[in-house]
């Protein structure tokens, strides 16, 4: 299906017009971008199309060797008429591209993804997208960061822009040095036209001349300005660091260009800037100043940062992916060892063996089962937690008898290798709770007290009220819990650093702060290294 045009179209491809890059050779600024696209959304092929009267010509492109397609063909023709990205996992099954001829035939795309390139005046006059030749979805982040790519290439073709203007006056300023020395007046009619903020300074780097739109960038009246520094404007360490660099091209009577620094504004807030400028010489060579333009990159540099905390969010959970894979495959590993060890036994050699012994090995299988299936409910959890899928299922409970029944199927487990004292302070209460999300709650702090305390050791479960809440608390004395674990103990994957050779996946204290912000509840901790840990868990009886 052919896109409609967008609304001001004239206007639209006059701005477009207006940048001069159509046909115009590869540039590193702009083929680093798309190839980071392709990157942070691990597709083989991105692109940075422009959508002129008749085509969509390609600035950069990755993964594909064409230069330009027919505009009633290019994708990138639905995406300008949108302000935020289009996504199509499926083109196949999406009516308007299902009988295009890249996705019915050759290469058979099948996914795209395309940024619109919106300038300052808000004409989309192209894309940033991205193409594979599979169906398949962007995460959010992913779609974040191709918003941000889409912004830094509007940003680059603006950078690119003004730096053409900047060469040009230049270049004038050259041929016409001395005229222009007679005609200053007309000379700041032509730059005050510029966004940036063009100045001339002294040999003390004093303003001797700053334009109207230092007060569109650092908030003060130009007269405010003159004669002062550009180091009157930031800290005391910027400022140091600042004058080290300018004395060394003014020693060297050389230009500057893309000197990056944090001014301070008027209302006291920081912006980021960037200054460019070239030496002011007489006749006889002798250095007078400099003449120059800054500009506001505030908005270019959050792009940026916000790239990196993108590209950093991303490092992170795919470390976290890898951290769970060796976790699970570890935690996996071990009891289908002892089922299988103790299945083999008993198939070999259960003819021989006393029903004591049997029922010995059948209680391995057992506990290993159990201890697989609490795995696999806690990973389903965090799953379905991290997908804002958890809801909560209000349930009348009976709290003594729902703890009651928990600690004799946990004391079936243990054995005699440990005790649970369950004690009930005050009378039973029924109370309106999600009868799952406590028992992940529950479950999870006995299963690691008994974990964690020597053979023969006990375990405290009190369950007591005050106004409105319950209170649980287990308390065990096992190994502790060093203190600077202490703040790191809920997040996923974190085990205490002195745990040993105890087996765990570092989920279970994570399920139950998230099972406890379920509720509205709080939980505590307080532990001793070596004297043992308490972890108290206060609950609403009738959360809403």
């Amino acid at each position: 299906m052919t896109a409609p045009l967008p609304d001001k179209e004239l206007e639209r491809l006059h701005e477009l017009y207006a940048y001069k890059i159509l046909d115009t050779a590869p540039e590193p600024d702009f083929d680093n971008l798309s190839h980071l696209a392709a990157y942070i959304c691990g597709t083989p092929i991105s692109l940075i199309g422009l959508i002129d009267e008749k085509r969509q010509w390609f600035k950069a492109k990755v993964g594909v060797e064409l230069v330009e397609t027919t505009r009633d063909i290019a994708f990138c023709s639905h995406t300008i008429l949108q302000s935020d990205v289009l996504v199509v996992p499926d083109l196949l099954a999406d009516q308007r591209f299902a009988n295009h001829p890249l996705v019915a035939a050759e290469p058979h795309v099948r996914f795209y993804a395309g940024s619109p390139l919106i300038t300052s005046n808000g004409h989309a006059v192209g894309s940033l997208c991205v193409i594979d030749l599979q169906p398949r979805e962007l995460s959010d982040d992913q779609i974040k960061a191709l918003q941000i790519l889409g912004r830094l290439v509007v940003k680059q073709l603006e950078l690119r822009n003004n730096l053409t203007v900047l060469g040009r006056i230049t270049e004038i300023r050259k041929r016409t040095e001395e005229a222009l020395r007679q005609t200053k007046e007309r000379f700041r009619n032509l730059v005050e036209q510029i966004n940036d903020w063009v100045w001339e300074s002294d040999l003390n780097s004093s303003f001797i001349y700053v334009s109207p739109k230092v007060s569109q960038i650092l908030g003060y009246e130009p007269k405010e300005v003159i004669g002062k520094t550009l180091e009157n404007y930031m800290a005391a360490d910027e400022a140091k660091r600042h004058n080290t660099v300018m004395h060394y091209f003014m020693t060297q009577q050389e230009p500057f260009s893309s000197l990056e620094n944090q001014l301070i504004h008027k209302d006291g807030r920081l912006i980021d800037c960037e200054s460019s400028g070239s030496p002011i010489l007489d006749v006889q060579g002798k250095l007078q100043g400099y003449r120059g333009v800054t500009r506001n990159i505030t908005e270019r540099k959050q792009a940026e940062r916000e790239m990196r905390k993108a590209l950093t969010k991303e490092k992170e959970l795919n470390d976290l992916k890898s951290l769970f894979i060796n976790t699970a495959s570890h935690e996996f590993r071990t009891p289908l060892t002892t089922i299988l060890a103790a299945a083999e036994s008993l198939e070999h050699y259960g003819h021989k063996w006393t029903d004591e012994k049997k029922q010995a090995y059948f209680r391995r299988i057992q506990t290993a089962v159990d201890y697989l299936n609490r795995l696999l409910q806690d990973v389903l959890f965090l799953g379905r937690s991290d997908a804002k899928k958890v809801e909560f299922q209000a349930t009348p409970l009976d709290l003594e008898k729902f703890c009651r029944h928990l600690v004799e199927d946990l004391q079936l487990t243990a054995g005699s290798k440990h005790q649970i004292n369950f004690l009930a302070n005050y009378p039973s209460q029924e109370a309106v709770m999600d009868e799952k999300l406590l028992q992940h709650i529950l479950i999870n702090l006995l299963s690691n007290a008994l974990k964690y305390s020597p053979e023969g050791g006990e375990v405290t479960f009190t369950l007591s009220y005050a106004a409105d809440t319950a209170i649980f608390q287990i308390q065990d004395a096992g190994i502790g819990i060093p203190a600077p674990d202490l703040k790191k103990l809920f997040a996923s994957f974190y085990r205490a650093t002195n745990v040993g050779n105890i087996s765990g996946t570092g989920l279970g204290l994570s399920i139950v702060k998230r099972a406890v912000d379920s509720h509205g509840g709080s939980i505590t901790v307080t532990s001793t290294v070596g004297k043992g840990t308490t972890f108290t868990v206060t609950l609403p009886t009738h959360h809403n």
